[in-house]
């Protein structure tokens, strides 16, 4: 059900901004409900990454996540932070005697692990970058405009698919070098 004060998706028949409910009351009554720079950058999602309603999403992801969001030097960085934790906690466990054969579920555990912290932050920090990015972008020109002349998700899409894609072909190939 969406919101009859300010057109926003209800949940469990309460409205996530201005408190109304249902019956027609309201709770927490807020009177200035004025939309935020994120809201009208963010349009729909806006609600799903500030509530991290997409968490299972950012799990999978893990740091390709920035690469959807149109970040890939971070993506790469937390690639590249990523990797080195996993091989560094399996190569540490490798040469405890008593834990060495536990080395590969180590370093799965690992796996596991910096996908739950990803998915914890990933969104907060999305959130942090857009807020300058805005910041540059309203020093610039308007925020209104900038939003109608760029398809935000559009290129979000396009950077996702041709770095997984990339990805994808320098794992063939290492697999393919591996085998020779």
């Amino acid at each position: 059900m969406i919101c009859p004060n300010c057109q926003i998706k209800m949940k469990n028949g309460i409205c996530i901004r201005c408190g109304y409910m249902n019956n027609g009351n309201t709770v927490n009554v807020k009177k200035d409900i004025t939309i935020n720079d994120l809201e009208k950058y963010l349009g729909n999602d806006y609600q799903k990454i500030y509530y991290n309603e997409n968490s299972l999403v950012s799990f999978f992801l893990g740091p390709l996540y920035f690469f959807y969001l149109n970040y890939p030097l971070i993506a790469f960085l937390f690639i590249i932070l990523d990797m080195v934790t996993i091989f560094t906690v399996g190569y540490i466990v490798a040469f405890i005697p008593i834990l060495g054969a536990f080395s590969p579920i180590c370093m799965i555990m690992t796996f596991v692990l910096n996908r739950l912290i990803f998915s914890a932050i990933n969104n907060m920090l999305y959130l942090s970058l857009l807020k300058h990015k805005i910041k540059r972008i309203k020093k610039r020109e308007n925020l209104e405009l900038y939003i109608q002349s760029h398809d935000i998700k559009a290129g979000s899409i396009i950077y996702f698919t041709f770095y997984v894609s990339i990805l994808i072909l320098f794992i063939v190939y290492l697999i393919s070098m591996g085998k020779s």
